[in-house]
C-alpha cells in the first residue's frame, strides 16, 4: 500500500492499529473528538448511505455498502472502536455485498 507523500513525512507521528491501517496524529484526534460526541441516530437511505448524528450535530455520512463490507470483515468492538457506533446493517445490504464479493471473486 503506497502512502500519500504528506503522511510519509509524519513518520514520526505514525502507528499501526490492529487491523494495520495507518494512524496519524490527526486521526488520532478526530477520533478522540469523535469518542465525546456521543452517535443519537443512525440512519440507512434508500441502501446507498448511512448518515450518523451525533449529540453536538454533527453528521457522518457513510457509503452504505462500504459500511457494511467493513462490518462483514471487522470485529464488533473494533469497529465500533473505530466508527463510534454500534450498527448491523440491513439483509439486503449484506446480500448486495456478498454478490458483489462473489462476482469479484468468478472474475479472477
Amino acid at each position: 500500500m503506497k502512502l500519500p507523500e504528506k503522511k510519509m513525512m509524519k513518520h514520526a507521528n505514525i502507528m499501526l492499529n490492529v487491523m494495520n491501517d495507518v494512524i496519524t496524529q490527526e486521526d488520532t484526534v478526530e477520533e478522540v473528538y469523535r469518542m465525546s460526541d456521543p452517535v443519537v441516530d443512525v440512519r440507512v437511505l434508500f441502501d446507498e448511505m448511512v448518515l450518523v448524528t451525533r449529540a453536538s450535530g454533527h453528521v457522518d455520512s457513510y457509503d452504505a455498502l462500504q459500511l457494511t463490507r467493513e462490518w462483514l470483515q471487522t470485529p464488533e468492538n473494533v469497529f465500533i472502536r473505530q466508527y463510534g457506533f454500534k450498527w448491523k446493517p440491513s439483509e439486503s445490504l449484506i446480500r448486495k455485498v456478498r454478490e458483489i464479493y462473489e462476482q469479484s471473486d468468478h472474475k479472477k
